[in-house]
Parts: C-alpha cells; structure tokens; sequence
C-alpha cells in the first residue's frame, strides 16, 4: 500500500469512528430522563431567564415561565399557568401565536432549548439551558422472591422424652425421612391416631415390619419419642 492511500484509509477509518461516537453520545443523550418533581432554572442567551417544573411522575412540564432582557425586546414574557406540557421523547413545546418554545432533557439534572418570537420585533430568538440540584429517586429494590424452606418436624422430641411433634412439609412425606430432619436428636418411635378408624398407628426407627405409620401429611401431628442422635 503506498504512504497516500494509507494516509486515506486512516482519515476515513477515522471519520467513521467519530461518526460511530457522535451517534453514540446522541443516543445515550437521548436516554436521559426528566427527574420527576424538580424545578429547572437558567438563563437565556442573549439574555433572560427560564424556570419550569417536572410533574412528580416525570410526564409533563408544569409552571413554565421565561423572560427575554435584551436591549430593545419588551413585552416578551409569559407564564404558562397550569402547565399540562406533555414529555415525549424528554421533549416538550409550548406555543402561542408569538413565541414558540421547544425544550429537550439532555442528561439527570440539565435541559436546554430555543424560545422563537415570531412577530416581536426586535427581539432576537434565544437558546437556554436550565438546570435542577434534584436527584433523580432510586430504583425501587425488588422484593425477592421468598424461598419455601424444605420441610422439617416441628417440636421434635427431646433424648428419652415424649413430644407432641408436627410435620411442617409437603404431604405424603414418607415417614423415615420427615423424621430425620430433627437433627439434635432422633425419633425412635411415634403413634398416631388415625381420624377415621379410631386405631393407633405406630413407628419403630429400623423396624419395617411392626411400622404401620409410613407416611405423614402436612400439619400432621403425632407422639413421638425421642433418642440419642445419629
């Protein structure tokens, strides 16, 4: 490649970099938000002041009012009383049949814009930039999802004690292993009096054979009897 087409491709790669970052800042400019319930105040060029207020929802423009002061301009104020200025595309514009004025939120806390006065002569159209020491609220945090803790036994009975114990979990839990979750101690027999049939119902720790209590529903309740833990 010679020096003159190197020294072109590097101004054109450098062109469309500052084309890329121009684009860039003009989107991330264009994200910026109005803080809802601030008062915006700044002065106009060439002279002159503005002020408004962001309604608390961040969607209108409320309050507005400006002045032009330059030498010769009289009569070039208003207030516009109520307000109700639409934000759109953190954008908003009021207009009369004499001034015409356009505003854009360009970052948290600062907005700028133009006042046109059209048919006040000799008046000058002004640009301003207000701003606001308001911060903008927080996000709110969300409220994490609540974990649903794994079933246990509640009340588990104590070394060579008897405890009226529950079973806090999901229903047709087997037996064995809703007892297992005591963990100072362990279930080594428990009864159960069954609703229906008026017979007690019996858990022996290893004993499969004389067990007839294998399963527990939730919020059930049962005699148990403590021992030694594993």
């Amino acid at each position: 490649m010679t020096r003159k087409a190197l020294v072109v491709s590097l101004v054109a790669a450098a062109t469309v970099a500052l084309l890329l970052a121009a684009v860039g800042l003009r989107q991330w400019s264009a994200s910026a938000q109005p803080i809802g319930g601030a008062t915006y105040t700044g002065r106009l060029s060439p002279g002159g002041c503005i002020s408004f207020r962001v309604s608390a929802d961040g969607t209108e423009v409320t309050n507005l009012g400006y002045a032009l002061t330059t030498d010769g301009c009289v009569g070039v104020a208003a207030y516009a009383d109520g307000g109700d200025l639409p934000i759109e595309n953190d954008e908003f514009e009021y207009e009369t049949a004499n001034v015409e004025v356009i505003g854009s939120f360009l970052s948290d806390g600062t907005a700028e814009g133009t006042i046109e006065t059209a048919g006040k002569p000799p008046c000058d159209d002004a640009t301003w930039t207000a701003t606001t020491g308001a911060t903008p609220e927080p996000s709110p945090t969300p409220t994490p999802t609540a974990v649903p803790e794994e079933g246990k036994l509640e009340n588990c009975p104590q070394p060579g004690k008897w405890a009226i114990a529950v079973w806090n979990g999901d229903d047709s839990t087997d037996a064995e292993q809703a007892f297992a979750t005591c963990s100072d101690s362990a279930v080594i027999a428990a009864y159960d009096l069954d609703a229906e049939t008026q017979t007690w119902k019996r858990y022996f720790a290893g004993q499969p054979g004389m067990t007839t209590l294998s399963i527990l529903n939730n919020m059930q309740g049962v005699i148990a009897l403590g021992g030694e833990a594993p």
